[in-house]
């Protein structure tokens, strides 16, 4: 199989070397580079014809009278000249790592009814930049960690461009057949192009930063659309995502630009006027979440003196443990700690996290301790005796939290009183998991799962740790002793993804429920 890589160039002579060289290192060799230039004035034409004179993989091209004709003209003629069926997008001032072509031939070999594939990237250069652009990152990886791939992605397009740059896109050049280029405006091009594509495509991503994404001030992304541009190609992407009122109030919403449009919303009567006119909807949760944050002040939450916790046990789980990490690596609130408490694993987790995190481990942020094979209890009660801070979190290995999860737990710590607080999770088999607060119903059955409670670290000293006597349900023991007394403050949102897999090693399938259940109702009935 035949690659074509279409790279487009504008007076980037100083990073263009770079860009070819990263497909001269890929591992996989079968491919064809066409690089157009857009009338550049700078060197970079000569230092790209002499990589043409050395291998002949590579092409160049040029509109009519080496015009200056703009990223779309440049992209169309890249694709026009392309001779194979898929297509790889290259911007020349970003570079891709020497396995990037042979892992998505992987995927397409696996998963021959994918046409578009893209990956994470790892951002370089510019660090005001970086720092710029890493929040619409992190709200876009967020949405991606909850899907499995390939997946239907229509419906985010219209409030935030999940593909992050050109560099990161794979796809099969049969699906630009009936494109539209004519965006209205040119910076959000690729925008623009995925949002269609997404119309009757599945999309496959790849949770490996294959992508060095350089950010300077000169990119593309850097240039701001004008009030009349904003509007434009909004509605412009809008008529390819969906005509359902839901999804439109999202988009809205996610762009700030409700003040402008918006005259009033009600949550309550669930009706909306936009433009003078009311309108019936059904306001979704993520959208709710979206309007509360916004009301916030970003630098109180970010100036809080709130410390965290957070306790992740481990028992042979290099194989997930991963995401679980990252997804608290990404949280908008960084004022944590992470204790990770190994409870005598024979696979490779260590050294992993050793290697994937030494940054984290150097500065502090993040401890780990062997202990030999005691049990979950006992694992979860180690973490909380190396705890530093005052409030404690729980984070399993095979879950995942969303990007704002402790920022929500912030601003519930400031505005309510309490000594514990919990959220709600969302079951893959259940559904959504998580209730207003009885302590008789709680007896009954466990409606706040470990993973969204957070609390003092001082409750531990009134009532006592996780119960090393027990097997299962050692989650439901502590926040009944915990909430018998201090009333908890219920946080009405989806904090955290489950994950419900079979691995036979998880303590739901290896020890007796109706036992515990027995230990449990004892206790209870002795006070």
């Amino acid at each position: 199989m035949k690659i074509s890589i279409i790279t487009t160039s504008y007076n980037y002579e100083e990073y263009i070397k770079e860009t070819i060289e990263s497909v001269l290192a890929q591992t996989y060799t079968n491919w064809e580079m066409i690089i157009v230039d857009d009338g550049s004035k700078d060197n970079s034409i000569n230092t790209i014809k002499e990589y043409c004179e050395k291998d002949k993989r590579i092409k160049l091209y040029q509109h009519k009278n080496a015009e200056n004709k703009g990223i779309v003209e440049s992209v169309k003629l890249g694709v026009e000249k392309s001779t194979t069926d898929w297509i790889v997008f290259l911007e020349s001032d970003d570079t891709i790592c020497p396995e990037y072509l042979e892992t998505k031939i992987e995927v397409i070999k696996k998963h021959p009814d994918v046409k578009f594939i893209f990956n994470d990237v790892n951002m370089f250069g510019d660090k005001e930049r970086i720092k710029e652009y890493q929040k619409y990152l992190i709200i876009s990886k967020g949405i991606l960690s909850q899907y499995s791939y390939p997946t239907n992605l229509l419906k985010h397009f219209i409030g935030i461009n999940l593909v992050p740059t050109f560099s990161v896109v794979m796809l099969n050049k049969e699906i630009l057949k009936d494109i539209d280029y004519n965006v209205k405006f040119k910076p959000i091009l690729d925008w623009y192009l995925w949002a269609q594509l997404a119309v009757d495509n599945k999309f496959y991503y790849i949770d490996e930063k294959l992508t060095n994404w350089r950010m300077h001030r000169n990119s593309y992304i850097s240039l701001k659309a004008t009030p009349t541009e904003e509007f434009g190609w909004q509605m412009q992407i809008k008529k390819f995502v969906s005509k359902d009122l839901n999804v439109f109030v999202s988009f809205f919403y996610s762009f700030k630009i409700y003040r402008r449009y918006f005259l009033r919303i009600h949550f309550r009567t669930q009706e909306i006027c936009f433009m003078g006119k009311w309108y019936k909807f059904q306001c979704p949760p993520t959208l709710k979440n979206i309007l509360h944050i916004n009301r916030r002040n970003p630098k109180a939450i970010q100036n809080s003196k709130i410390k965290f916790s957070v306790i992740m046990p481990t028992y042979n789980r290099a194989f997930c443990i991963k995401r679980a990490i990252d997804s608290l690596i990404n949280q908008t609130y960084q004022n944590y700690e992470l204790i990770i408490v190994d409870d005598g694993s024979t696979d490779n987790t260590e050294a992993l996290l050793k290697e994937t995190y030494s940054q984290y481990f150097d500065k502090g942020q993040f401890i780990y301790t062997m202990q030999n094979h005691l049990g979950v209890s006992q694992t979860r009660n180690t973490g909380i005796n190396l705890a530093k801070n005052d409030w404690i979190a729980y984070l399993d290995t095979d879950n995942e939290i969303v990007p704002t999860f402790l920022e929500e737990f912030v601003y519930a710590i400031s505005t309510h009183k309490s000594s514990c607080y919990y959220a709600q999770i969302e079951h893959p088999k259940i559904g959504i998991i998580g209730k207003p607060f009885s302590y008789k119903k709680l007896c009954k059955a466990n409606f706040i799962d470990l993973g969204v409670f957070v609390h003092k670290k001082s409750l531990i000293e009134k009532y006592g740790n996780f119960d090393t006597n027990l097997k299962r349900l050692v989650d439901w023991d502590l926040i009944l002793r915990f909430t018998k007394k201090e009333k908890p403050y219920f946080i009405k949102k989806i904090l955290l993804n489950y994950n419900d897999n079979d691995d036979f090693a998880r303590v739901t399938n290896t020890e007796s429920l109706d036992a515990a259940m027995n230990i449990i109702k004892k206790k209870q009935a002795k006070k």
